[in-house]
């Protein structure tokens, strides 16, 4: 006969003075993802951790998820966002559900309120009845609303991408502070005088265009052709100063959040 070799979550989400859910999402931080199964024996063994996105209901007042068993939910938390403010409970406090076994359904109400503390009921689902857990954690944080949209018309601020997800195709704007000298952005420069101190490859975005510390810097891949050859600074030293909005994927670069990866850009002054 057949019978479940994963476990499942589900997740009710409800305000504790009734108020509307806005934009909610739930999503399992430090689970197993990935394992081998044994058809033997039917033992399954961990390979490596990492995060899921629940599947939300239309309503945003539930989330499910498929996951693979797990012996221990140590370093395990759900992340729940509600409008703008985000909680973390840590799924390892409650002495009920102590693990994901295969063929059971985990159920976890969490309860959700601005001016107070998340508090979480817990319960495990699975023919027998089991009495349930009550776990109270503080909110986490505030979740970042950027000012810009990532598109043409409404860049993304440097601000903005840094606490973005990951993302491609979106446009970011800056002024050109300078370049690099060497593949991190503690090698940072905007001293022109010697143009063999800055790399053609990159250039260095800023808040300010006088900016003059690197780790302030949002550094900019420029991939060869008319990008590299009208951006960079070693041949463009004019360019240093000037607004500029740029294309790409938002993503790690010099060891720091960046753009990879640019495929277009527009001098604001131009349009």
């Amino acid at each position: 006969s057949f019978t479940h070799q994963l476990s499942k979550l589900v997740v009710y989400l409800k305000t504790i003075d009734g108020s509307a859910l806005m934009n909610t999402a739930v999503t399992i931080k430090g689970t197993n993802t990935q394992g081998v199964f044994s058809l033997a024996d039917k033992s399954q063994t961990a390979s490596a951790k990492g995060d899921i996105a629940m599947r939300m209901s239309d309503d945003g007042a539930s989330a499910e998820a498929i996951v693979l068993p797990a012996e221990s939910l140590a370093d395990a938390t759900l992340e729940i966002i509600n409008g703008e403010y985000g909680y973390v409970y840590d799924l390892n406090s409650s002495t009920i559900i102590t693990s994901f076994k295969s063929g059971y359904k985990y159920t976890y109400t969490i309860e959700l309120d601005t001016r107070y503390p998340l508090s979480a009921t817990a319960t495990i689902a699975n023919w027998l009845d089991v009495p349930g857990e009550t776990a109270t954690v503080s909110k986490d944080f505030k979740v970042y609303k950027p000012v810009g949209e990532g598109t043409l018309e409404n860049p993304y601020t440097l601000e903005d991408a840094r606490n973005v997800s990951p993302s491609s195709g979106v446009w970011v704007k800056g002024f050109i502070a300078g370049g690099y000298a060497g593949t991190t952005v503690g090698t940072f420069t905007n001293d022109l005088t010697n143009n063999t101190k800055v790399k053609d490859t990159s250039l260095a975005l800023a808040e300010s265009p006088g900016e003059t510390i690197g780790a302030k810097t949002f550094p900019v891949s420029l991939p060869p052709g008319e990008i590299r050859d009208n951006l960079n600074l070693k041949t463009n030293p004019g360019n240093l100063g000037k607004e500029v909005k740029i294309k790409g994927k938002i993503g790690t670069y010099y060891g720091a959040m960046g753009i990879p990866d640019a495929t277009a850009y527009v001098f604001i002054v131009d349009q």
